[in-house]
């Protein structure tokens, strides 16, 4: 069976300030978001070429719900191209988006 390996490298980090948390405006452009797949034969630990076909989707979600038992997610919407395919395991994500600001996600947290 194949083992998997994949990170994601961010070009900067989020905004992030103490007293807001998070936060973001629809209009900012995400930093770019590399993601990197490895493949490896569990037996011999040789890598693998992941398939051609294969592609990659960016989500953006936020926990309103978390306990053992259950986990609720709420998409907070991306604009832009949110699915790319792999080559050779690699793809970059540019020019994303929020589809809206996250002062307008705050009240989520509360449900």
């Amino acid at each position: 069976m194949p083992e998997t390996d994949t990170t994601l490298e961010l070009e900067r980090p989020f905004m992030f300030n103490s007293e807001v948390g998070w936060n973001w405006h629809k209009s900012w452009n995400l930093p770019n978001i590399t993601v990197n797949l490895k493949i490896t034969d569990a037996r011999t630990n040789n890598p693998i070429l992941p398939p051609a076909d294969l592609k990659a989707q960016l989500l953006a979600v936020k926990v309103l719900l978390h306990r053992v038992e259950q986990v609720k997610l709420f998409d907070l919407g991306l604009k832009g191209s949110t699915i790319q395919d792999l080559s050779d395991g690699v793809c970059t994500f540019s020019g994303v988006k929020f589809s809206s600001t996250s002062y307008n996600n705050e009240v989520l947290g509360k449900i």
